[in-house]
């Protein structure tokens, strides 16, 4: 939103301004407001702060920024302050076969590549499932971002828990002065990797769901939620269609993840 001469609005109503009902709304409330609203053709993202004198409002001061400008600058700065090498190290072309089985595991990979739909790779321990999966994201749209991997099964249910969503400052006892991002958020516009799927208790699948359904997380002792971008790969050496049955794997995440 432009406003061409400012003598045109100085000393003038906010109301004959700010001529939309959201934005006269919004100027108009006795709270401080933080929204974003549409405006013509674009998305506004609108602060108001009300001025106070001798317990009065005297006047308020309104911040209007186009959306689309906040989301490109939070892109480059996620990429520029949470990148530490998380790239891709192998590709299809690092797999050495000529098993006419595993040729045709390669095309359909790279058939799956060009989708933006989760994967669940299985195969017993040692096969490459991380290698495929590195391919995968190689061969993706997302070549270009993040490939964040992490081994559920390496790390206790609360450290888990800190990794994927990160947490703020005095989330717990021992956090990280000025908090830490986690793995989801590096891992926006690009792919994160799970591996040993299975292993995520049950309390944490939960909110793992909620991440693939609102493509949004809330670090630990926050309030305010991040959308993400991101692509899952999950991998695992277990049948997950049995461990639904057992109860020990929620139905519900587990046809999220298995797309392809």
């Amino acid at each position: 939103m432009q406003l061409s001469r400012r003598e045109q609005y100085l000393g003038k109503p906010a109301s004959s301004v700010f001529s939309t009902p959201a934005l006269s709304r919004i100027v108009s409330a006795t709270e401080n407001t933080d929204e974003i609203i549409a405006y013509k053709n674009t998305h506004l993202s609108v602060k108001t702060k009300n001025m106070m004198m001798h317990g009065l409002r005297a006047g308020t001061v309104v911040s209007l920024l186009n959306a689309a400008q906040i989301q490109t600058t939070e892109d480059q700065l996620r990429k520029k302050l949470h990148y530490k090498g998380h790239k891709a190290k192998y590709t299809f072309g690092d797999i050495i076969t000529r098993s006419p089985r595993m040729i045709a595991c390669i095309q359909e990979a790279k058939a799956f590549a060009q989708t933006d739909s989760n994967i669940v790779v299985v195969g017993e321990t040692g096969t490459g499932k991380e290698l495929l999966s590195q391919s995968i994201h190689a061969w993706s749209r997302r070549s270009q971002n993040n490939f964040v991997a992490i081994n559920c099964a390496a790390l206790p249910e609360n450290l888990l828990e800190s990794e994927l969503f990160g947490y703020v400052e005095g989330a717990f006892t021992g956090a990280t002065r000025g908090g830490k991002p986690g793995l989801f958020e590096i891992a926006h516009n690009g792919t994160i990797f799970l591996d040993e799927i299975s292993e995520i208790p049950l309390g944490l699948q939960g909110r793992l769901l909620r991440v693939l359904q609102e493509r949004e997380i809330m670090r630990l002792g926050d309030s305010q939620v991040t959308p993400i971008n991101i692509r899952v790969i999950a991998a695992t050496n277990k049948n997950l269609e049995s461990l639904v049955r057992a109860g020990k794997f929620r139905s519900d995440l587990y046809y999220r993840l298995y797309v392809l």
